[in-house]
C-alpha cells in the first residue's frame, strides 16, 4: 500500500509528519487491506478562524470545532476493489485541541481519519477497534495530566503565580529553619494553598471574561476588581498567619 500523504500547515504548531501517516496507513490498512492499493489523503492544519468558517458553511454549525473531514461521493470503506483510493480532505486545529484539553492531537485525527473511510459516530461505536474514538474520556491519568498542565502553564505564564510560589518557598524555607510544630506545619500550607487558589481562581475568571468581553465593560471590571479583591484579602490573611507564626520565633533570635 502506497499513501500519498500531502499536509499543509498553516499553523505555528510543530506537526509530526510520520506519526500522522503511520495512524493513516493503520487506519486504511484495516478496513481497506494493505496490498496494491495507491492512497490519497490532503491533510491541512488550520486555525480556529478557518475552521470555524468551513464548520459554518458545511455543517450549519457557527462554533470551532476539533477536526472536520471531507470524504469523496461515496463512503469509501465500500471501495475495496479500488486500486486507486482517494481519500478527501481532513482539516485539524491544534489551538482548539489543546484548549479543548479532552485528547491530544492523533485521537482526533483518527477520529477523522475514519469519517473519511464513510464511519459514522454510531457505527464506530459498534466497532472495538474504534469504540474509544466517540467515547467521553474518563480517563483519571488523563484528569491529572490535565490538572498539572494548568498548574504548569500557570506559573510560566503568569506574574503573580511565580510571586506567590517564591513567597511560599520563603516560607517553608523559614519552617524548617525556625523548627515550627505541626499545627504551624498546617496553618502555612493552608495559607499557601488559599492564595495559590484564589489566584488561579482569578486568573481563569479573567481569561473567560476577557473572551466574552474583548471590550471595555462597566460590569466585567467591576467583576474583575472583586476577584482581585478576593486574591488581596487571602494574600493578606496569610500575611497575619505567617507572622504570628514566624515573627516572634524571628525575634527570639536576636
Amino acid at each position: 500500500m502506497k499513501i500519498h500523504f500531502d499536509l499543509q500547515n498553516k499553523t505555528q504548531f510543530k506537526i509530526a509528519k510520520n506519526e500522522l501517516l503511520s495512524i493513516t496507513k493503520n487506519a486504511v490498512g484495516q478496513f481497506l487491506g494493505k496490498n496494491g492499493r495507491e492512497i490519497f489523503i490532503s491533510v491541512f492544519i488550520v486555525e480556529q478562524d478557518e475552521i470555524k468558517e468551513l464548520n459554518r458553511k458545511h455543517r450549519g454549525k457557527d462554533q470551532t470545532t476539533t477536526v472536520l473531514s471531507f470524504p469523496q461521493d461515496e463512503p469509501l470503506k465500500n471501495k475495496t476493489d479500488n486500486k486507486k483510493i482517494v481519500l478527501g480532505d481532513l482539516f485539524l486545529c491544534p489551538e482548539f485541541i489543546r484548549d479543548k484539553n479532552e485528547h491530544e492531537l492523533d485521537y482526533y485525527f483518527t477520529h477523522g481519519i475514519y469519517h473519511l473511510l464513510g464511519f459514522s459516530h454510531h457505527e464506530m461505536a459498534s466497532i472495538p477497534a474504534t469504540k474509544h474514538l466517540v467515547e467521553e474520556p474518563t480517563s483519571l491519568i488523563n484528569s491529572f495530566r490535565c490538572a498539572f498542565r494548568g498548574v504548569f502553564e500557570a506559573i510560566m505564564t503568569e506574574r503573580n503565580i511565580k510571586i506567590h510560589y517564591l513567597v511560599a518557598a520563603i516560607a517553608v524555607i523559614l519552617g524548617f529553619i525556625l523548627h515550627i510544630s505541626k499545627l504551624e506545619w498546617l496553618f502555612v500550607f493552608f495559607s499557601i494553598a488559599l492564595v495559590v487558589i484564589m489566584e488561579m481562581i482569578n486568573i481563569a475568571v479573567e481569561k473567560i471574561l476577557n473572551l466574552v468581553h474583548p471590550h471595555y465593560n462597566c460590569e466585567v471590571r467591576y467583576i474583575k476588581d472583586v476577584f482581585a479583591a478576593v486574591v488581596l484579602i487571602s494574600a493578606f490573611t496569610s500575611v497575619v498567619i505567617a507572622g504570628i507564626i514566624f515573627l516572634p520565633k524571628i525575634l527570639r533570635l536576636f
